[in-house]
């Protein structure tokens, strides 16, 4: 094994996501404030300037969108999406979310970027398990289940944390650690209190 995956096995915090596009200046400044002592990764073919640059070839044949959440899987890391228009683009695989009715504070931001990593340490190993034995209502419930780490978050209609499914992603012979559901968060300027 490379150590160069061993060092992101044990360091990715998140992978970063924006749809092509999207001026995501804003939200990069955002992150790089948040994860000042941490490594982000981004996918090669996105700007990756201020993050470290992971490209897994057995994912070449893929869209953008479908990399990142396979990526996001295959080192059990949250997807860090950049500027809620990035998430029409994911929409298609999203199975549970939970939305907010106000601006965040930024250190509530930074608590529920900590919690994002939580959820696919700790439902990483079962989700996978239900994904083998063919159980996706199982995984949606899984999510579901999990969104109860975020009762903190006052509801409302701006989507903020995203669970995704890779299983809605056609394709053999992936690594079987693709297939964890993969817990997004949307970073948006316009959800922070100034």
């Amino acid at each position: 094994m490379e150590p160069k995956f061993v060092f992101l096995l044990k360091n990715l915090r998140g992978l970063v996501y924006f749809s092509k596009g999207v001026d995501a200046s804003e939200e990069i400044k955002i992150l790089k404030k948040s994860f000042r002592y941490r490594t982000i990764g981004i996918l090669k073919e996105l700007d990756g300037k201020y993050f470290f640059p992971i490209q897994l070839d057995f994912l070449n044949k893929f869209g953008l969108e479908e990399k990142a959440i396979l990526t996001s899987s295959f080192f059990a890391t949250p997807l860090l999406i950049l500027s809620r228009k990035s998430l029409k683009k994911l929409r298609k695989f999203v199975i549970e979310s939970i939305g907010i009715g106000e601006k965040l504070e930024y250190k509530e931001l930074k608590r529920n970027l900590r919690l994002v990593n939580y959820s696919i340490t700790d439902f990483y190993v079962k989700s996978i398990e239900l994904f083998e034995k063919g159980k996706l209502k199982e995984r949606v419930e899984l999510a579901k289940k999990d969104t109860k780490r975020f009762w903190r978050l006052k509801r409302g209609r701006k989507v903020f944390i995203v669970y995704l499914e890779p299983a809605k992603i056609k394709s053999k012979n992936l690594p079987i650690n693709c297939f964890s559901i993969v817990p997004g968060i949307i970073i948006d300027k316009d959800y922070l209190k100034a």
